[in-house]
């Protein structure tokens, strides 16, 4: 007879939830748990051979404490088999195909600029029906909001909500560390109990990408261990159009953090673990 307290869980964010017309306003809150984060999964210190196993393996539960290639693959072929003709029928209430969705999610993981048109365009289907599946695939938790900053060009973008699902889709490194980068980054903030942080990137019309833009920060790509000479063309670039902002590039070394200039820094990708924007 004491007032109590329920924990509902879910896969579905509440506001879409079909059928619901009480708010709840000031009797309930909505609390986001996406897949675990690297600190969840092990007791190990950071450095790059386990933050290599983490991108590899990703963070749902059932998945990144497996070893056996074939029971990973077996899991997400199972659990995307389960979200796709499951989840995603129910939720549209049978409006959506689940097939279109699957060849959606595999997009995300493998277009260079996964937007709703190039998706459309791999795909060969409409711009519109393809944009109706993200939205109820972003409901769902199973794809991230990715926009453009105002400094940029370009449409809003979508990532996989784990790492683990991009490797599966045979993902390059870059999209796989973006998937990972933006799951840390988001539920870092989140822990902290902060404003939970707008995912952005930076591109311009000559095509030169930073990965992430944040309103003081600039988060850039490494897979070598000090950046290259195109890397550094793309710094230099960044500079020029983005005055003032700290540029950090997340290199692929357990080597030290290392200045190379005016608000401009290499470092570790296990920093990566520590990074909120400022």
């Amino acid at each position: 007879r004491k007032p109590g307290r329920l924990i509902l869980t879910g896969s579905l964010s509440f506001s879409n939830k079909i059928g619901i017309r009480e708010s709840f306003t000031g009797r309930s809150a909505n609390l986001r748990f996406d897949s675990m984060t690297f600190s969840e999964t092990t007791s190990e210190a950071p450095n790059l051979k386990t933050i290599q196993r983490y991108l590899k393996m990703g963070g749902m539960p059932a998945v990144c404490f497996l070893r056996d290639t074939n029971q990973i693959s077996r899991y997400w072929t199972e659990w995307l088999e389960t979200s796709c003709q499951k989840d995603l029928i129910e939720f549209s209430k049978g409006r959506l195909d689940p097939d279109l969705a699957y060849q959606i999610l595999e997009a995300t993981c493998q277009l260079e600029l996964p937007n709703a048109t190039n998706i459309a365009r791999k795909i060969k289907a409409d711009t519109r029906r393809i944009k109706t599946h993200l939205d109820a695939l972003e409901a769902l938790f199973l794809v991230r909001n990715w926009n453009a900053d105002s400094q940029s060009v370009g449409k809003t973008m979508y990532l996989p909500f784990d790492c683990g699902i991009a490797t599966y889709f045979k993902a390059d490194l870059r999209r796989v560390w973006q998937s990972w980068v933006a799951h840390q980054v988001v539920n870092h903030a989140r822990a902290l109990g902060k404003k939970e942080i707008r995912l952005n990137y930076n591109l311009s019309t000559r095509g030169s990408f930073a990965d992430f833009s944040f309103e003081k920060d600039v988060l850039l790509f490494n897979d070598e261990a000090y950046p290259s000479a195109l890397l550094e063309r793309t710094i230099a670039a960044l500079q020029k159009r983005l005055p003032g902002r700290k540029i950090t590039i997340f290199s692929q070394t357990d080597q030290k953090s290392q200045a190379l200039g005016k608000h401009v820094i290499s470092r570790p990708w296990k920093d990566v673990l520590q990074f909120l924007p400022s």
